[in-house]
């Protein structure tokens, strides 16, 4: 699978990739201290979310908040 943007997640419901707009994400960490960005699917509100490296999440954070 090719590398998604920074505004696209994978949808495990429909099995597609899928554009969030900005507003709609968020970085959140994850109980084993991995960062990742959270979104849900417009068209499923199948919540995803995708892995980001450590040194992102302070410029991710800043770019779209936390949750």
């Amino acid at each position: 699978m090719p590398k998604l943007t920074e505004n696209e997640f994978y949808c495990v419901s429909t099995r597609k990739k899928v554009k969030v707009k900005s507003e709609d994400m968020c970085v959140v960490v994850l109980k084993n201290g991995a960062p990742a960005l959270y979104a849900k699917c417009p068209k499923t509100n199948t919540e995803m979310y995708k892995f980001i490296k450590h040194k992102d999440e302070d410029r991710l954070t800043k770019k779209f908040g936390s949750c």
